[in-house]
């Protein structure tokens, strides 16, 4: 195993934790206050390793997290995703509560756990990995930008500083 293998495996409970944490809050579209308190997770999530954090809104007034680690590096890593889900269905075709996030004989049942919870806190694990693997150093200038979904982001009147000249790319690349 590699030194990041053995990470994994001590802290694989951990992950799997936070992924649940995740899951447990009920981001479905449309839901004005659970997308809020998404977004809170997610900003409070990047804070913890990013140098810069804003959230934006979009025309509609959804939350748009972006998030910037600065380095001196010629790269540039862009993470989109987004943190909303469809809802639910039918309760009565739940074996438990949609949003409870239950483990049970090792597999989580929660609605969103692979669209989209699962993309971003795998991806938040990563770089915290790489991080911590490379004393601090991001991969080139990593940007994050999550939103309520790809369709619902739109170019702000002003954009945020954290993405300085870059955020119209970024915008239009998503929107195409």
């Amino acid at each position: 195993m590699s030194p990041s293998d053995d990470a994994i495996a001590r802290d694989a409970e951990r992950l799997v934790d936070e992924w649940r944490e995740a899951c447990r809050i009920p981001s479905v579209t449309g839901d004005r206050e659970a997308v809020e308190e998404m977004a809170a997770w997610v900003e409070e999530r990047v804070g913890r390793r990013f140098d810069r954090v804003v959230v934006d809104r979009t025309t509609q007034g959804v939350p748009v997290v972006l998030a910037e680690l600065t380095s001196e590096g010629p790269g540039r890593l862009v993470i989109y995703t987004h943190y909303d889900v469809q809802p639910a269905g039918d309760p009565a075709a739940w074996d438990s509560d949609p949003f409870a996030a239950e483990l049970r004989d090792g597999v989580v049942y929660a609605r969103g756990t692979c669209d989209d919870k699962a993309d971003i806190t795998a991806r938040l694990q990563a770089i915290d990995y790489w991080l911590d693997a490379h004393d601090g150093r991001p991969i080139g200038h990593p940007r994050i930008m999550a939103s309520r979904t790809a369709r619902s982001v739109t170019a702000p009147a002003g954009r945020p500083a954290a993405w300085s000249g870059s955020a119209g790319r970024v915008v239009h690349a998503v929107r195409a």
